[in-house]
């Protein structure tokens, strides 16, 4: 019996260069990569698969037994697709999408969620509760593993229990060599958690995989993104990695705290003069990011300071044709297959009713979510109100207006490039990085828990609250400034000192704006 592969997890921090790894590892294994057999690269953005795409190709033509794609993507196309209807899991026809029921408990919601998956409604919690059904079968997980020779997955911080179960069955079916990239101080899952229990740090996959003596273990070590003082501000929360410096940033600029309190456009005008004077911020930065836990921190100033709400990262170069065809299966609650069967037509008259209904929302910039309803309704003969459960909300409106947000946000970003001022939530803003960076703590308990250093009570922080300030501090390259709308005791003025923060006076914020040197 051949000797089973053992698998490899990169421990990585912010700015080590984690995709350019991952580039350079799939290089590698694809010319030793058998005709038969696939080499798959899992993402946890849409952005970061078109990146990861991109970046690809211009080092090797990328073969087609090569995928590249989500979580999800990877388990319907080498799961569910081709065991799912086999074993009895899934109907003919089926469409994968989000749906919010109503249930008294978890027990009533599973039952919902049975009954819609045998009429084709997959929720996207369910792909990965079917796949492991499907792979706990010896017969189906040996199938699996032996179609899949290497496999990389990026972010693994991000990955819940259920993914971590089908890492570890194709671990156990042993004819994959995996590969796994992640950072633990990154993991903040909390947020996708809503209604079930949220693990500690140490029930979480990658901490999992840590204690594994059943996998390797790497580092890297450098940060390329951040200058020196950014670097050794956030080491000091970091419970695995000492990072250093690796890039060519000479960059000194002192982490800074503002300490205007509960005016938000007071704050950011101090930010912006900041980032004008030389004495703080050497270089004017051409990005930055406007930071802070909730999506609605900075809504009431966004139009006075021309900032661009950046609502989703993953909108980069969509291709509107997919877009239009997954919003009208959505909304009718139908698969593409099922639609084109129902109505009798081919596949081109059904792209060709897609790209009506894509255009509607480009030609018409006033539209809204009831007329675009309507339109669906005209063009495809079907009542985009029936319902699959009486339990399971369906609201078209809404998921018009989401439509068109999205289309009209690429539109929007497509028109204005040079536009380089972003306010996005901590969550949305992973995975990027910008010359300057404000990140606004609501509170000064919020502000507390990011400036937390002990290791057990930052592994002990459910809400993820420790791990998401030090994602917001590590998206800096040259300069980072914090605040906090409530003003901050003495304790805390201490722990930002002894971090070497420079805490900026509110008097001299008020003084600066007459005697500023800019540059």
């Amino acid at each position: 019996m051949a000797k089973k592969l053992k698998p490899t997890l990169v421990l990585a921090g912010p700015g080590a260069g984690k995709t350019h790894h991952i580039i350079k590892k799939v290089s590698e294994n694809i010319p030793l990569l058998d005709p038969k057999r696939f080499l798959a690269v899992i993402t946890y953005t849409n952005a970061a698969t078109l990146e990861i795409k991109e970046r690809l190709s211009k080092e090797i033509e990328i073969p087609s037994n090569v995928f590249i794609g989500t979580i999800h993507s990877f388990l319907v196309r080498f799961f569910l697709k081709p065991f799912g209807k086999l074993h009895g899991y899934l109907p003919e026809n089926v469409i994968y999408k989000g749906v919010e029921i109503v249930a008294e408990d978890k027990i009533e919601e599973n039952k919902i969620k049975s009954n819609i998956v045998r009429k084709g409604i997959v929720p996207y919690d369910k792909i990965v509760s079917l796949s492991n059904n499907l792979i706990e079968n010896k017969v189906v997980r040996n199938l699996i593993s032996s179609r899949i020779q290497f496999l990389f997955v990026d972010e693994y911080q991000d990955a819940d229990a259920g993914q971590y179960r089908i890492f570890e069955q194709l671990r156990i079916a042993g004819s994959t060599t995996m590969h796994f990239v992640g950072d633990p101080e990154q993991s903040i899952m909390s947020f996708q958690n809503k209604g079930r229990k949220i693990p500690t740090m140490d029930k979480r996959a990658i901490s999992k995989a840590i204690n594994s003596n059943m996998i390797n273990k790497e580092f890297l070590c450098g940060n390329h993104r951040s200058s020196k003082t950014i670097i050794d501000f956030i080491n000091n929360f970091h419970t695995s990695i000492n990072q250093t410096l690796s890039g060519d940033n000479k960059t000194k600029n002192k982490v800074t705290f503002i300490s205007i309190t509960k005016d938000i456009s007071r704050i950011i005008e101090q930010f912006n003069l900041l980032c004008n004077d030389s004495n703080y911020c050497e270089n004017r930065p051409k990005r930055r990011f406007f930071l802070a836990y909730e999506g609605d921190t900075y809504k009431a100033s966004e139009n006075e300071f021309g900032l661009i709400r950046k609502e989703d990262k993953d909108s980069v170069d969509i291709n509107f044709m997919k877009e239009s065809s997954k919003f009208v299966c959505e909304i009718l609650n139908k698969g593409k297959n099922a639609i084109i069967d129902e109505m009798a037509i081919d596949n081109i008259t059904y792209r060709q009713l897609c790209l009506k209904v894509i255009n509607s929302v480009i030609d018409n910039p006033f539209i809204n979510g009831e007329n675009l309803v309507n339109i669906v309704r005209s063009l495809f003969k079907f009542d985009p109100y029936s319902l699959v459960h009486s339990k399971v909300k369906h609201n078209p409106i809404e998921v018009a207006e989401g439509f068109i947000k999205k289309i009209s946000f690429e539109m929007y970003e497509n028109n204005n490039k040079e536009s380089e001022d972003f306010c996005l939530t901590i969550h949305k803003a992973k995975g990027l990085e910008s010359d300057a960076v404000l990140i606004i703590a609501k509170t000064k308990n919020e502000l507390k828990k990011w400036l937390e250093q002990d290791e057990q009570i930052r592994a002990i922080d459910k809400k993820d609250t420790c791990r998401i300030g030090y994602v917001g501090f590590s998206r800096a390259k040259e300069f980072l400034c914090i605040a906090c709308l409530e003003s901050i005791n003495d304790e805390l003025k201490k722990k930002l000192s002894n971090l070497n923060v420079d805490i900026l006076p509110e008097k001299q914020n008020e003084n600066a704006k007459h005697g500023i040197k800019t540059i």
